[in-house]
């Protein structure tokens, strides 16, 4: 393909060589010169014609269009300028599918050492939030990368941003609540001595389809970049209803004593009995699957928590 670049140029280039030319040979009283003529001046409107698309399409609509500008990155590089000109140690920037280069690109533009935790929001993917132990979040939200709202609600966040960029993508500055209000759960649960869940909540979807569960989660060390959740909700008897997989905070770069709450889709597939379930979560690395296991757990519970729920709806 790029080995073919040199013909668009090359045909402009003879038909100026081939119109020059016949203009200096030009004799009016020539027999067929006005057909001549005709000719020459409409292949010098194809030219100009072909010029001012090139202008217009790979200089002025390809560089501003949304497609590109986030394709290349662009709204990163704003961010970052946001970041130089108002640096800060609680920044949280939001994208819709997380790529550690992406990261590399935020600190390159920078040129400047902060930490910064990046989380997974927009249509895609189920979405979370982190609070930086810091206190006083700053959330940077890139217009292709909306949260849901109701991510946004139970997290405390206040809409409508306190500031939104100009430049397309544009994005948006959110300012984080010191800590995220949540019910407690009275028995934490530690896995491998790195992340605890210190809460939950629930709510259920339109139409009854689906349940959503936010949990709460402490850093409390360093974390795998492999890192994920399960949660499996499952009826009386045992069987399993639904399944949630994910962590949409990228665990490598959250800081030990951050907050982090994740957004759980739990689509309601079959038929259940009204009356007790249970959530079944944990932590496992996507590329050996193996689990963290609970500290200080009887050897029946040693990879999960079990948080019983009343289910007051069903399928029957």
């Amino acid at each position: 393909m790029i080995g073919a670049l040199p013909v668009v140029f090359l045909f402009p280039a003879l038909a100026i060589s081939w119109l020059w030319y016949r203009l200096q040979g030009y004799d009016p009283n020539r027999k067929h010169a006005k057909v001549g003529l005709i000719t020459v001046g409409l292949f010098a409107v194809v030219l100009l014609l072909n010029l001012f698309l090139s202008v217009r399409d790979g200089f002025i609509r390809w560089p501003g269009a949304l497609e590109t500008r986030e394709k290349y990155q662009t709204v990163v590089a704003d961010i970052a300028r946001d970041l130089q000109n108002d640096p800060t140690n609680s920044a949280v920037i939001a994208d819709g599918f997380y790529r550690p280069i992406t990261a590399d690109t935020l600190k390159r533009e920078m040129a400047i050492d902060v930490p910064v935790r990046w989380i997974q929001t927009g249509g895609d993917v189920a979405g979370a939030i982190v609070f930086p132990k810091e206190g006083n979040g700053r959330l940077y939200v890139p217009e292709y990368a909306a949260p849901d709202p109701g991510l946004m609600e139970i997290a405390g966040v206040s809409l409508p941003p306190v500031y939104r960029s100009k430049n397309k993508p544009s994005f948006s500055i959110y300012s984080l609540p010191q800590r995220p209000e949540y019910q407690h759960i009275g028995d934490q649960a530690t896995f491998g001595e790195r992340i605890t869940l210190v809460g939950y909540d629930t709510s259920m979807v339109q139409n009854e389809q689906s349940i959503q569960l936010f949990t709460v989660w402490r850093v409390d060390d360093a974390l795998e970049a492999d890192l994920a959740s399960f949660v499996h909700w499952v009826d009386e008897d045992g069987s399993l209803i639904s399944q949630h997989d994910g962590l949409d905070a990228a665990p490598e770069t959250l800081q030990t004593g951050d907050l982090v709450v994740q957004r759980h889709i739990l689509p309601i597939t079959r038929s259940f009995p009204i009356g007790a379930s249970s959530f079944h979560i944990g932590f496992y690395g996507r590329e050996e699957g193996k689990r963290l296991l609970r500290n200080n757990e009887s050897p029946v519970t040693t990879d999960r928590i079990i948080i019983p729920h009343d289910t007051v709806f069903g399928l029957n």
